[in-house]
């Protein structure tokens, strides 16, 4: 299942301890909390910003990636039914998927990729 969704920065952050960005996005019916090494998005020569407008695709399969700035794959470990969030956790870096129509497809121990693109 592939899930597209044009979002909005809302928020964007640093880890205190990490050279992380966080980046906060919401679109119609999801929000997303990315963490994303501040490196890749210099290697990508972007500089996330609040109210820009960015492409989103949440899936359980790769599928094509060639015009994504940024793919990453990661693993549900936590789901919180009251709130209907899913953390994924892409190599220690974490994601945070809130959203009622994702919710009951994707279950702990699921692959997901997550698909980013500037439209900038």
């Amino acid at each position: 299942m592939h899930h597209f969704v044009q979002a909005r920065i809302t928020g964007v952050s640093k880890l205190g301890y990490a050279d992380i960005t966080v980046i906060d996005l919401e679109a119609q019916n999801v929000r997303v909390k990315i963490e994303v090494p501040t490196k890749v998005l210099e290697e990508i020569r972007w500089s996330p910003s609040v109210n820009d407008e960015i492409s989103i695709e949440i899936c359980k399969e790769l599928g094509d990636i060639s015009n994504w700035n940024i793919v990453m794959q990661g693993e549900i470990y936590f789901k919180r039914e009251e709130t209907r969030k899913i953390i994924a956790s892409f190599g220690g870096l974490q994601v945070a998927i809130e959203s009622n129509e994702l919710y009951p497809e994707y279950n702990v121990g699921d692959r997901v990729y997550l698909k980013l693109r500037s439209t900038k």
